[in-house]
This record gives C-alpha cells, sequence and structure tokens, in this order.
C-alpha cells in the first residue's frame, strides 16, 4: 500500500487482474515496473564547481555544500575517510562499489586523493538502496519519508532501466508508475529537486529503435519523469560518449536536460580506495554536487530558505554551454552544465516566479546590459501528475504554459525538436511547444541590436484547475575571453598534464606560459579544435613558482589569461607508511622519493577526516630529506589518521600535496561486565579495535 501516490501493489493472476480492472473503484491497473540496474576532478572544473569551492579572494564564492541535505539512491555506500561523518546510511542490501563511487564524486572530500575531491565535499547525504529491499518500499516512497525525516532538498538516481532487456517490449517503457510517482512526489515537495543518470543504452535494441524512430541510438532513454532533471554523459574533451542514452521521450520531449563529464571518472571505492569508472551514472553526481553548491548559495541569499526546484532546473539547464547542433537537441539537450552561470543568474536576480490560469498572461520587462552578447530565457514548471495507464508515445503534458519574447517589433516563439521519424537530427527551430514543461528562447546580438529591453510573456494555454506556478530565469551572454584553468591559485606538477578551460576564444588560438607573474612568456602550443577542455603539460624544467600565469591569444588577436596566478611544484610520489603494526602509533615513519626542485623543504601533513578533514602541518623535512617519524603525540585521539607530505613554496606556500595514506591501528578494549556484550559495526574503516593483516601468498578482502 503506497497512500501517498494512491497506488497498491499485489501479484495477481492475469485474469484476476483483470476482475480487479473492472471495480467500481480502481481507477487503473497496470504493471509493476521491472527491476532497476545500476548504471573528477576534470568534471569540478568543467562544470565549474573548481570556480566555486574557491575562496572569495580568489574570485572563488567558497561554496562546498555546507548544510546541503542529500538523498542518494544506488548500491551500499560504504564509510570512506573522504566522507569523514557525512554519510548516514538508511539502507544497506546491495554490495557493489558504484554508490560509494557515485557518492565520492557528489561529495567526496579528496582527502587522500587530491584528484579525486567531489563537487560539494562539506554536503550530507542519507543513503538507500534503489528497487524495493526489505522494508518493502519503493525508492519514490523512501524519497517522501527521507524528505520528511530529513529534510533532503535533493535526491542523487544513478540507476535506471536496462533497455536491451526490453526490446522486444520496448512499448512497456513509456509513462510508468515509478516516473508517475516521482512527479506526484514533485508537487508534494517543490523544494526537493530529483536527479536522474539518462542511461547507458545509446547502442541498444537498434533494430527496433531504426523501426520507431528511423535511425539509431535516439530514444533510449528510459526514464520519463516530467519534473526530474536528466543528465547525459561526455568525455574528458566535452565531446559526447558512445554510451549516452539519447531523447527524445517516447512523447516527443527533451531528454536529456543538460550534460556533464562521465568518462573516466575517478572517485571513492571501498577500503578508503579510488578507481575510475564510466558511465552517465558518473555524470548524473557530478550535476547533483553543482547543484547543491546552487542550493547552498540560494540559502545564503535568501535567509536559510530553499530554492523550489523548478527555479534550480531553469537555472541549470539555461546556463548550459550549447554542444551538437545548435540549439536544444535530443543528444546534449541543451547543452554541458556550467554551474558558474547558473550562480550568476542566481546572485543576480535574473529569474521570476509566478503562477498563471488557464488562458491568462503575465509579462515581465528585462533590462538589457550594454554588454550583452546574447540573451536565454526559459521556462520551467512542476506539470501536474495524472492516475492513468498511458499508452507508448501518448503525451504525458497536463498543464501547457508557452513562454514568448518580444524584442522590438518582433516576437520569439521557444526552441523545439522535431521528434518525429527520420527528423530527430533536424536543426531546433522556433514554434510552439506543447510537450515539454520546459522551453527556452533564445537570441542573439545582432537580434537584440538596438535595443534597451525586452518582454518575457508566460501564457497559460491550458491549465486544468486553479493556477500552475512557474519559474522562469534569463541569463545574459558575453564574448570575453577567459581562462578558467589553469588559474586561481591552483596547484599544478611540472611535467605533467594540466587541464585547460577557456572561454569565448576563437580557433585557432595560441597558449603561452609564464613562471614570473608575466614579465616573460614561453609558448607551449596551439589548439584549433573547438575543445571545452583539454590537457598540456607543464614543462618539467618549470621553477618553484607561485605566480605562473596562462595566456591565450585567439584569431580575432584577442588575448585572455588567468584571473589569478597558480602554482607549479613537483607533486611527492611513493608516500609509505612504515612502522603502522596495528598496535598503536609509536615509531610510526612516513618515507617517500624526494624531488630535486624541493629546494624549500617538505611539510608533513595530517588530516582527521572525522573532525572536520583540514590538512594541519605537523612537521617539516629539510630540502632532500626523503624519510620523517611521525611524534605519536600528534595523533592522540585521531581514529583514522590520514597523512600526505608537499613541497614547500618559497613564500612558505605548499605545492600539490602527495597521494596520502590512511594510518591503521587498533586500541586497547579494557571491558568490564556493564561494557557486554562488546559489538564492532565495522561502520568505519579501518577499524578502531581490530587490524587485518594477511599471511605469504594472501589476499584479505572486505565485504561491507
Amino acid at each position: 500500500m503506497a497512500e501517498r501516490f494512491g497506488a497498491v501493489y499485489a501479484e495477481l493472476p492475469l485474469a484476476v487482474a483483470t476482475q480487479v480492472a473492472e471495480l467500481p473503484y480502481i481507477l487503473s491497473v497496470g504493471i509493476v515496473p521491472p527491476p532497476l540496474s545500476l548504471y573528477n576532478s576534470e568534471g569540478r572544473v568543467l562544470g565549474r564547481a573548481s570556480l566555486l569551492n574557491r575562496p572569495t579572494q580568489l574570485g572563488g564564492r567558497a561554496l562546498e555544500g555546507e548544510g546541503v541535505r542529500i538523498g542518494i539512491w544506488d548500491a551500499n555506500i560504504t564509510q570512506h575517510v573522504d566522507f569523514g561523518n557525512r554519510i548516514h546510511a538508511q539502507e544497506y542490501e546491495l554490495a557493489d562499489d558504484h554508490g560509494t563511487h557515485v557518492a565520492g564524486t557528489v561529495l567526496g572530500a579528496g582527502l587522500v586523493n587530491p584528484d579525486a575531491r567531489g563537487m560539494a565535499p562539506k554536503a550530507q547525504a542519507w543513503t538507500y538502496n534503489f528497487n524495493t529491499q526489505q522494508n518493502g518500499l519503493s525508492a519514490q516512497q523512501e524519497m517522501g519519508r527521507a524528505r520528511d525525516a530529513f529534510g533532503i532538498t535533493l535526491t542523487q538516481n544513478s540507476y535506471g532501466f536496462q533497455l536491451m532487456g526490453f526490446c522486444e517490449e520496448l512499448d512497456l517503457l513509456g509513462y510508468k508508475e515509478s516516473d508517475l510517482n516521482l512527479d506526484l512526489l514533485a508537487n508534494s515537495y517543490p523544494t526537493l529537486t530529483h536527479i536522474f543518470a539518462a542511461g547507458n543504452d545509446q547502442d541498444a535494441c537498434q533494430e527496433q529503435i531504426r523501426r520507431i524512430y528511423g535511425q539509431p541510438f535516439y530514444g533510449t532513454g528510459s526514464n520519463r519523469a516530467k519534473n526530474a532533471l536528466h543528465v547525459g554523459a561526455l568525455d574528458g574533451y566535452g565531446a559526447m560518449t558512445n554510451f549516452s542514452s539519447w531523447g527524445p521521450t517516447d512523447d516527443g520531449r527533451m531528454f536529456p536536460t543538460l550534460c556533464a563529464k562521465g568518462e573516466n571518472v575517478l572517485s571513492t571505492v571501498t577500503g578508503n580506495g579510488y578507481s575510475e569508472m564510466s558511465g552517465t551514472s558518473m555524470a548524473c553526481p557530478t550535476v547533483s554536487g553543482h547543484a547543491a553548491l546552487l542550493i547552498e548559495r540560494y540559502a545564503q541569499l535568501h535567509h536559510r530558505d530553499e530554492i523550489p526546484s523548478a527555479l534550480l532546473r531553469a537555472l541549470l539547464a539555461n546556463t548550459a554551454t550549447d554542444a551538437g547542433r545548435p540549439g536544444p537537441d535530443f543528444q546534449y539537450g541543451y547543452g554541458v552544465m556550467d554551474a558558474e552561470r547558473a550562480t550568476i543568474a542566481l546572485e543576480q536576480e535574473c529569474y521570476a516566479q509566478g503562477e498563471v490560469e488557464q488562458g491568462k498572461t503575465n509579462t515581465l520587462t528585462v533590462k538589457l546590459p550594454k554588454d550583452c552578447a546574447g540573451l536565454r530565457a526559459m521556462l520551467v514548471w512542476n506539470d501536474a501528475a495524472v492516475a492513468k495507464t498511458y499508452k507508448y508515445g501518448e503525451r504525458t503534458l497536463v498543464n501547457d504554459l508557452d513562454l514568448q519574447l518580444a524584442a522590438g517589433s518582433k516576437t520569439y516563439l521557444p526552441w523545439v525538436c522535431n521528434a518525429t521519424k527520420g527528423h530527430l537530427e533536424d536543426p531546433a527551430t522556433r514554434k510552439r511547444d506543447s510537450v515539454n514543461n520546459i522551453e527556452q528562447v533564445t537570441l542573439s546580438a545582432d537580434e537584440l541590436k538596438g535595443l534597451g529591453e525586452v518582454t518575457l510573456t508566460v501564457h497559460g494555454k491550458a491549465v486544468a484547475t486553479g493556477k500552475q506556478r512557474y519559474a522562469v530565469v534569463w541569463y545574459f551572454d558575453t564574448d570575453t575571453p577567459r581562462v578558467i584553468s589553469p588559474a586561481d591559485g591552483m596547484r599544478m606538477v611540472a611535467g605533467e598534464p594540466c587541464l585547460v578551460v577557456v572561454e569565448n576564444v576563437e580557433i585557432p588560438y595560441r597558449i603561452e606560459l609564464s613562471c614570473d607573474g608575466g614579465q616573460s612568456w614561453t609558448t607551449l602550443g596551439q589548439m584549433s579544435k573547438p575543445y571545452l577542455n583539454f590537457p598540456i603539460r607543464i614543462p618539467a624544467t618549470s621553477p618553484l613558482t607561485t605566480s605562473a600565469l596562462l595566456r591565450v591569444t585567439d584569431a580575432k588577436g584577442r588575448i585572455a589569461k588567468s584571473a589569478h596566478p597558480f602554482s607549479i611544484a613537483p607533486q611527492v610520489k611513493k608516500l609509505k607508511l612504515e612502522g603502522d603494526n596495528g598496535c598503536g602509533t609509536t615509531g610510526w615513519r612516513l618515507t617517500w622519493v624526494g624531488a630535486e626542485a624541493a629546494t624549500e623543504g617538505y611539510a608533513i601533513l595530517l588530516a582527521n577526516p572525522d573532525d572536520g578533514g583540514e590538512f594541519q602541518t605537523i612537521a617539516e623535512a629539510k630540502a632532500g630529506t626523503t624519510e620523517i617519524v611521525i611524534p605519536s603525540s600528534k595523533l592522540q585521539g585521531i581514529e583514522r589518521p590520514i597523512l600526505s607530505v608537499a613541497v614547500k613554496m618559497p613564500d612558505g606556500t605548499l605545492g600539490k600535496r602527495a597521494v596520502g595514506v590512511v594510518g591503521n591501528y587498533s586500541v586497547p578494549v579494557r571491558l568490564t561486565a556493564n561494557d557486554l556484550p562488546f559489538e564492532e559495526t565495522f561502520t568505519k574503516y579501518p577499524s578502531r579495535y581490530f587490524t587485518v593483516r594477511a599471511g605469504n601468498g594472501a589476499t584479505p578482502t572486505r565485504n561491507f
């Protein structure tokens, strides 16, 4: 019984189900949805968490997800040191590293490996398994309960139906019970935002897909919820992967909503380790983590209020960087997520919320800045959910709103993609949208030329009952060239790749590096392809510096450089902790491979993941040193100490820290009769009370 959704679930013979359907108080009878399946550092830069995380003095906003409560539905999430005490497991019945990897991308702190830092490293999560587990509840029922009990404002969902198992029954994967329940939930909790992976079925069921759409790869997503944000996966260059599912939905709606990096994503796995995984499952938590930063920023600006889901989805989709064909398309949706732009739109109050009745119209005047190089406007609403059995391809939109933009004597309609067979790759055209609850109008600089303002209109074309609430947002494009990365205090390593990210530059462009604050420049190369980001190697001969800058000169002769300097230094390699025999911390010794360029010596760092996870310098080592004994007094009271080493810079700051080590030691257990029975739940790894040592030729395994 699911009272919240007005539904009852039961196993019945077909003949009995037919009799039940004829009862006068039964609205409809449908089949239970089939079982679901599982579907960072580059993602942080591509999505702009790297900018939003930075301190304010370096042009950032110091957003780290603090105070944000997230629900994660996935496989089991183990207690990695990167999570500290911020993971609250509510279900633990599905063993797979997938869940731990997803959680790390959302909120991992990158304590052991700095390259695996998540998007919102101070957020908290309440974690569940998807599908129905021992509690008998569906994911949607659990979401409602988690909202009521824990105040979550975001759900992260990297799972879905695997299309390959239903090639001959694609007509069963239309608007399903789970989609209906999610849309009901969105209307019951308008500040609870749901983010889903698009799926990894781009090449599935191609014979059947061709019959439906006239060409392969399209229509391969299986989630049909109207009031959720669906995420596709890109590679490290910002290009489409060969697995990410494409739209449209069976009733012609836009899918996915937007995209993020989902290939070879480094994140947490069981045993305080890290691994790379690929899939829209990895892109989805990248977006969820960025959404957490926007939730945090909205709360800062609005007296701790919660951001409405429709507004959050509109901000993210409207500010995405267009990719693929011009305008929205069924591969990239509205483009590649850019959370910095979304934050700017939020801070500049480039949005309005309202409600409209059928046949009524609301208008809004928007002033244009002098340097406006283009305008984007988007309308989003949580559409009503109607409980009925939907045929494959049947329109699911209930309330139909229309967005129009008047500029001078002209009126512009939203961009709409053609979902009919054989036309899925047609460029989007301007027309009235009658199938989506997300609509976008864009105008170029030429279309805005000579204008000081435009008028946005929201019309209630069809509103079933009462009034429909909505959010409308806008964003002013600029054409100023920018260097996003490397910049702003980032720590780069001599002789290793560095991720270059630029905006508004015309190819080809020249790339130059300065190690002395711009007094002299060395050419690193030229880029002739329109990549959103790409790696370039920092010269191995680069000196220790905190004054490095990157400069690009584009095809128009325009110049952009790093807004603030970044550092270049060696990263300590092969860090080892010796002497940790499991019985206390006396005699622990750190060893590493020295770096010739580390002329200022090294800093020895310690972090306590269960008390904020901030690294502190506990000792220093002179240049040429490759080992140090750790004072036992420094480790007192820390159950899972994390140790690392970083090269000291001439100004006293530090280079990129080494991949760290987690100390493992047990403490004496002094029990009295009142302490019995003694239990160890192993909710933290390593255990404080037990040490596992493998014999010769044996490898210990963990099953938790």
